[in-house]
């Protein structure tokens, strides 16, 4: 004897559909980046210093960035991880201050810098 199989409603998967990308939204973890201690010790020599960075792990975090930001406190900073070492961009949309921005190789060593890098730029920075 067989059971009777229930007719799909109209609109269901719809609904499951909508629940499975909140779900998706809340494990990506929360939209504000997370913030670190980060210890620096200039390779030029120096004292060395602890400045605050929020992290930046997901694309929509690394687009975002500091997008926004009227003010940065002289010790804070982003730091944005990428999952390959690889040339990177930066387009300072809605930045409204001038950064230093460092670029990093895998182990953590300081590359490249772009001092001053101005508000809101038209071209990207790299």
């Amino acid at each position: 004897m067989s059971r009777p199989v229930a007719a799909p409603r109209p609109g269901r998967g719809r609904r499951l559909a909508a629940l499975a990308a909140a779900l998706l939204a809340l494990a990506a973890g929360p939209a504000r980046p997370e913030r670190v201690p980060v210890r620096v010790t200039p390779a030029a020599g120096g004292p060395a210093f602890t400045l605050t960075a929020e992290v930046a792990h997901t694309p929509p975090q690394w687009a975002r960035g500091l997008m926004g930001r009227r003010r940065l406190g002289p010790r804070e900073g982003m730091l944005f991880l990428f999952p390959e070492a690889r040339p990177r961009r930066f387009w300072m949309k809605e930045c409204y201050v001038a950064l230093d921005i460092l670029f990093a190789d895998r182990e953590g060593r300081v590359v490249r810098v772009v001092h001053d890098a101005p508000p809101c730029p038209s071209v990207a920075l790299d």
